[in-house]
């Protein structure tokens, strides 16, 4: 099956910025690699869904967290979940969709790191399926908690690679 060429594009420039760059010793040098990588991705983006694609993943976010916060215990976590849960109408502009859209993937991080923690499968399970709408993450990064996915949801056997993933 051949991608569409947004996908492609996509995928190119995260393996650019995340694969290839840092393996360049000079700055200048990883700078201008770093800069093409941000224009193909700029190149990719359908401005005209962008919104909804936000909105979308931010309600996708929302109601995961509002589901599974009865189980999480850590009362900080809790306080992160439920001001973000309030967060009703934001101004339906790109940058401030994304600045939520940002905001709920960092607390989705955290909550991953909390549910492998306790080794809560039905939680995680609910994870990949809303992380399976952000094609192609690499790695996501929130303070001091991270998770990196050394796959693509492109790659002919990325269920395998999961499960040994989880494991």
């Amino acid at each position: 099956m051949k991608p569409e060429i947004n996908t492609a594009l996509i995928t190119l420039a995260q393996e650019l910025i995340q694969r290839f760059s840092p393996l360049l010793q000079d700055e200048y040098e990883q700078s201008r690699l770093n800069s093409w990588g941000t224009l193909l991705l700029m190149a990719s983006m359908d401005l005209d869904k962008a919104a909804d694609n936000l909105i979308e993943q931010n309600k996708l976010i929302k109601t995961f967290l509002k589901k599974y916060s009865r189980k999480i215990i850590d009362r900080v976590l809790i306080q992160e979940i439920d001001l973000l849960i309030k967060v009703k109408r934001p101004k339906y502009d790109i940058s401030a969709l994304d600045e939520l859209n940002q905001e709920l993937r960092g607390t989705l991080v955290k909550t991953q790191a909390y549910f492998e923690k306790e080794s809560n499968p039905e939680a995680l399970k609910e994870i990949w399926k809303i992380l399976r709408n952000y094609l192609d993450i690499y790695k996501i990064e929130c303070g001091k908690y991270s998770c990196t996915y050394d796959y693509h949801w492109g790659d002919p056997k990325y269920i395998e690679k999961q499960i040994k993933e989880l494991k």
